[in-house]
């Protein structure tokens, strides 16, 4: 696809979503319809209930947020519900952060969902062993939430730009598929015609 066109443009901005009332915190309360059907879908993986509202009140200024309280809901949820960014708290009870980034990186169907993990540790040893296992960014507890929203911002444009690149790819390798067919049965009629007339 070519750089200068304004699909390309405006993916690679940062969504520009207004908000739209209070992040829902509970599967009920994700609506399909209307302005919420244009916000992105952010799943959210804490345990901590008082970090699980902040978080969700902040990225749901722009999101529709849907909160889990560990890895085992998270990943219940991300199947059901496709997000389109998670957020997750690496140190949790049933199945923490790693091992749910380890059981969303081995299903196809969360191949291009980026994770952004949250940890209070500040190890860089985990931190490079988590992005090796496929997580997209890292951000360290205490956060101003400033920062919190630009990381989930870029992630979210980086994710929408990459998904209208395979959709033009995905087009150019259907035309070539349908090329090749045509080319084909011309080939074969003209065979035919020559055979005809031997």
């Amino acid at each position: 696809p070519d750089a200068q066109d304004p699909a390309v443009q405006g993916a690679l901005q940062p969504l520009r979503v207004a908000p739209s009332g209070q992040p829902a915190l509970e599967p009920e309360g994700v609506t399909a319809g209307g302005a919420e059907a244009d916000r992105p879908r952010v799943l959210l993986v804490e345990d901590n209930a008082e970090v699980r509202a902040f978080v969700a009140e902040v990225l749901g200024e722009t999101c529709t947020v849907m909160a889990a309280s560990d890895g085992e809901e998270g990943l219940a949820q991300a199947r059901a519900w496709q997000p389109d960014l998670i957020v997750s708290d690496v140190m949790m009870p049933r199945l923490s952060g790693d091992r749910f980034l380890a059981a969303l990186r081995a299903e196809r169907a969360f191949d291009t969902v980026p994770v952004l993990l949250l940890s209070a540790r500040a190890d860089d040893a985990l931190r490079v062993r988590l992005l090796q296992q496929g997580a997209q960014d890292y951000l360290v507890k205490p956060f101003a939430p400033a920062e919190l929203q630009v990381r989930v911002r870029n992630l979210l444009a980086a994710k929408r730009a990459g998904d209208l690149l395979r959709g033009e790819l995905h087009t150019l390798e259907t035309d070539l598929e349908s090329l090749g067919r045509q080319m084909q049965v011309r080939h074969r009629a003209l065979q035919t015609a020559l055979d005809a007339t031997a």
